[in-house]
């Protein structure tokens, strides 16, 4: 019996006709009320990056990047990186934001760059920012950016403090 109790969600009884108040309280599978409790500050992430298809998504990421593939199934390329899960989805009518969607934090981003440039993998170049020679911006914080895209456009970047 009480293992039957931990695997079902805790279930609050509601009264008909009455709406239950609202509350800070998170109720945990094991039915204990943890004022603020901090349901995914420990959880492990797992980002999601689109594709229209998987050959050109592989090739990117597993040889150009250099990232793990560790699973692949009819929907999704899964990759490690630096212990994070990437799952490059198959998504078929798709167009990429104009925007950052996945990053890497790298300790030399100088290096990072030049490696990236000898896999034939550019950085993008906007105007209205400062870039240098190589592409880095140096934003006002001291944080240093490169930014460059996937075969499906989607804008990645490299950065470093």
């Amino acid at each position: 019996m009480v293992a039957e109790h931990l695997n079902r969600p805790h279930m609050i009884p509601i009264q008909p006709n009455k709406t239950p108040e609202p509350t800070t309280m998170v109720i945990s599978r094991f039915g204990e009320n943890k004022p603020g409790c901090k349901i995914l500050a420990s959880a492990r992430v797992i980002g999601f990056i689109p594709t229209k298809n998987f050959r050109r998504a592989k090739a990117f990421y597993a040889t150009k990047l250099q990232l793990r593939l560790v699973a692949k199934d009819d929907f999704a390329l899964v990759f490690k990186s630096g212990g994070t899960t990437i799952r490059v989805v198959k998504v078929a009518g798709f167009e990429a934001a104009g925007f950052t969607i996945l990053g890497w934090r790298v300790d030399d981003l100088d290096e990072t760059v030049a490696a990236l440039r000898k896999r034939g993998i550019f950085v993008e170049r906007y105007p209205g920012l400062k870039q240098d020679a190589v592409g880095i911006w140096t934003a006002p914080g001291g944080a240093r950016i490169a930014w460059f895209k996937d075969p499906d456009g989607n804008v990645l970047s490299v950065s470093s403090r």
